[in-house]
């Protein structure tokens, strides 16, 4: 500002100088007229550079101002980033004291963690003096009842696993965070109860007294040890997760030395600061002296580029005050919901919702709308309310009357509301604009399209050779052990059952199995079809009936790999033979086709019967060779009606399609008969242990003491029911908290009803028993 003034004055000085001279010279009296007109000029010059001189300062002055205002905005800047930076230390000061108090408290757990382990290893060093004490004691005893000795051991046995089973549901509990690192123990602990399950089953069968105690005394000794050291292991996975907490942790040595270079840091940084801010003052002195002196340089330049410049930039803050007004108002647009477009009803009540609730302060966005049974349903987003949360209770509010306004804006039968549609994010709302039409099956009606359950036995009992196919789920085992036992009911024999799937979670079978694997099928479809042979010959005796059971066929083919045609070449055998030599045969897939089963075409299997589970029965209807279109068309119409029936009744009562309850159809085909459909009965409604079993090699001796083979009904035995065995000691109150009769380790619970029959699972095998079969009635 000085060099201003100091420029200014002296173009004043020089300026009043000249005029005055000038001045002077005009009016002193002379006849020299150029004189005068020269004068004139310098008088004109004069006054032009004071006016000159005063707007170019001033503009110098305004320019200074505007620079001096810049560079004391960023002062203030870098001032509040040294402020924020201070914020920060302390933020970090604070971390550091939270981290110190979970480590300690780690330190804490850790220690617990070290005296529970002590406690664990003096409590095994007394059960271990206290198991050699009893060992003595036993010994000293002699000879007791052995039925004793089983209940001791049993007892053994259950209380330390429940010891076991308590502390590590103790450690889950206490610490979620690892709850899945214990998922593998538990497999370890099952596969050792399982181990000494049968353990204590062979246990039960010594009855020398010596091998009773020494056997007993081991079995003690190895649980006991064996759920100490499961017990060791879970706490293990503990001190290992306490362990890699303080892995992960710092030390405090390790923060304090942070801290101390970040408080140094920081000291650097407001220096270096200080000397950046101190040097930008001295820059911005400088820019200022050689601005005013360009200015001042270039105070005589043409007041017309000056003049365009101000109409230029005048032109350009016009353009942009129209393009800031064009901006406000698509911003104005913009808080406005989105609405959909036409003129249908649908689009019309979306809009009025959506401005109806602007009015309340949401913004609704319209997104569609979908058509449903009784009218539409309106889809809205709220993801434009910024960081506000809009819950239903706000859309939904009853004091302001939201449900009912929501009536009245779209006309509807219901009262609408709001609903969140948690997978897509969205809220929706259903209108009601008529009521749903009804068309629920009538029984009366659909038993007359199907054999219903109650005349499966009679339906079946004479069936030998039958081929069962049905999709994943659909039932195909226990639908197989109903038709086997019910056969076996009317027709005395024996059962052989090839299971692949024995390992299952699936497995509900109560046949006898002899085979577990495909190898194991493929050996027993060979082995059928030579016995077949042989009986056809007269190298085997007819009198005994078998019933051989094949699941999980298909796969057993895909298994098998170059051998496919010589299973099915021996399946055709003995599909085609079977019946006439006194046995039967189950095979049981999923594929409705034959495709499966090389060396065979559909022909082939009309020899045999044939049931098809729920869809199954559509491919088997397209594909079989027996029906005409019209026929075709026929039995597809019944189907549908079958499965709409069936999964109406499913709904209302809440059953799965996997449920042993639920209600499921069948399409059979019976060699030289019309097809049919049939009602499945209950999975659990036939089982092994309800049919009486041919004993073949039992021997009737005459009146003259020769010895012939007994008929298939002499020969018949009774096999003693574990469903009726356990009947007598069952409460008759109910039958909860009971051993399952069904695998003899779980317990029942709580029962389901269907059709009237209480069904009690279990909580081991998972199989149901009736309360009919507890009572011991058929």
């Amino acid at each position: 500002m000085t060099i201003v003034d100091t420029a200014k004055n002296r173009l004043f000085i020089a300026s009043f100088t000249l005029g005055l001279a000038s001045s002077i010279a005009i009016f002193t009296p002379h006849n020299n007229d150029y004189f005068k007109n020269i004068s004139r000029v310098f008088l004109g010059l004069s006054i032009g550079g004071l006016i000159a001189g005063e707007y170019i300062t001033s503009v110098a002055v305004t320019q200074a101002k505007t620079s001096k205002d810049k560079h004391e905005s960023l002062l203030k800047e870098k001032d509040l980033e040294l402020s924020s930076f201070e914020k920060k230390v302390t933020s970090l000061q604070s971390k550091l004291k939270q981290l110190q108090d979970k480590s300690n408290t780690l330190d804490k757990a850790l220690s617990e963690a070290l005296s529970i382990l002590n406690n664990r290893t003096v409590e095994l060093e007394r059960c271990k003096t206290t198991n050699s004490e009893l060992s003595n004691k036993l010994k000293t005893i002699g000879r007791f009842n052995t039925q004793e000795a089983y209940n001791i051991v049993r007892s053994t046995y259950t209380t330390a696993f429940k010891k076991l089973d308590g502390h590590i549901e103790a450690l889950k509990r206490n610490y979620p965070e690892i709850q899945n690192k214990y998922e593998q123990l538990h497999i370890e602990i099952d596969s050792f109860k399982n181990r000494y399950v049968r353990k204590l089953e062979e246990y039960q069968q010594i009855e020398s007294f010596n091998e009773l105690l020494d056997i007993g005394m081991d079995i003690q000794e190895k649980v006991i040890n064996g759920c100490i050291e499961l017990r060791v292991k879970a706490q293990t996975i503990l001190i290992r997760y306490l362990d890699s907490l303080l892995e992960n942790a710092v030390s405090l040595e390790e923060y304090e030395s942070s801290i101390q270079a970040l408080e140094s840091h920081v000291g650097v940084t407001v220096e270096n600061l200080k000397l950046e801010h101190q040097a930008n003052v001295r820059a911005i002195a400088q820019e200022w002296v050689i601005a005013n002196n360009s200015h001042v340089e270039r105070y005589q330049t043409s007041f017309d580029d000056v003049l365009q410049t101000a109409k230029y930039a005048s032109e350009k803050l016009q353009e942009r005050d129209i393009q800031i007004n064009d901006l406000l108002t698509r911003l104005q647009e913009l808080e406005l919901p989105f609405l959909l477009p036409g003129e249908a009803e649908q689009a019309n009540v979306s809009n009025s919702i959506a401005n109806y609730y602007l009015s309340m302060g949401y913004r609704l966005d319209c997104l569609d709308w979908l058509q449903t049974d009784t009218g539409y349903k309106l889809l809205f987003s709220t993801s434009r309310n910024g960081q506000r949360f809009i819950s239903s209770d706000m859309l939904n509010d009853k004091e302001l009357a939201l449900p009912e306004k929501l009536k009245e804006l779209s006309n509807a039968l219901n009262t609408p509301k709001f609903e969140r549609s948690e997978r897509g994010g969205h809220w929706y709302v259903d209108i009601q604009k008529w009521y749903p039409v009804k068309n629920k099956p009538i029984e009366k009606d659909i038993s007359k399209l199907w054999i219903t359950a109650d005349k499966f036995e009679k339906t079946v009992q004479n069936w030998t050779r039958v081929r069962i196919t049905g999709g994943s789920e659909s039932g195909k085992s226990p639908t197989a052990e109903n038709l086997a036992v019910a056969i076996l009911k009317h027709r005395p024999g024996a059962a052989k059952l090839f299971n692949p799937q024995h390992d299952s979670v699936k497995n509900y079978w109560t046949l006898p199995v002899v085979g577990i694997s495909h190898q194991d099928s493929e050996k027993g479809i060979a082995e059928l079809a030579k016995l077949v042979d042989a009986r056809s010959n007269g190298q085997e005796s007819r009198e005994q009936f078998e019933l051989w059971v094949f699941d999980e066929i298909d796969s057993t083919m895909s298994h098998t790999k170059g051998k496919k045609s010589v299973i099915g070449g021996n399946v055709n055998f003995i599909i085609k033979q079977a019946s006439h030599q006194n046995l039967g045969a189950l095979f049981i897939g999923q594929n409705a086709n034959v495709s499966e089963y090389p060396g065979m075409d559909r022909s082939d299997w009309n020899s045999a019967i044939n049931l098809h589970i729920g869809t199954n029965c559509y491919d088997a209807i397209t594909n079989s060779n027996l029906f005409t279109t019209e026929q075709q068309a026929k039995l597809k119409v019944i189907a549908d009606k079958l499965t709409e029936y069936c999964e109406a009744k499913n709904d209302e009562l809440g059953l799965e399609k996997t449920d042993p309850n639920a209600y499921r159809f069948a399409f059979v085909i019976e060699p030289n008969k019309k097809p049919y459909f049939m009602e499945l009965p209950e999975f659990g409604k036939y089982t092994y242990t309800e049919i009486t079993q041919i004993n073949s090699e039992s021997i009737l001796s005459s009146e003259d003491g020769s010895k012939q083979p007994a008929s298939s009904q002499q020969a018949a035995i009774k096999v003693p029911n574990t469903d009726y065995t356990v009947a007598a000691k069952m409460a008759a109150s109910g039958y909860i908290g009971v051993t399952c009769p069904k695998c003899n380790i779980g317990v029942l619970g709580n029962p389901k009803k269907s059709r009237g029959v209480n069904y009690y699972p279990c909580n081991h095998c998972g199989k149901t028993t009736s309360e009919n079969i507890l009572k011991g009635n058929k």
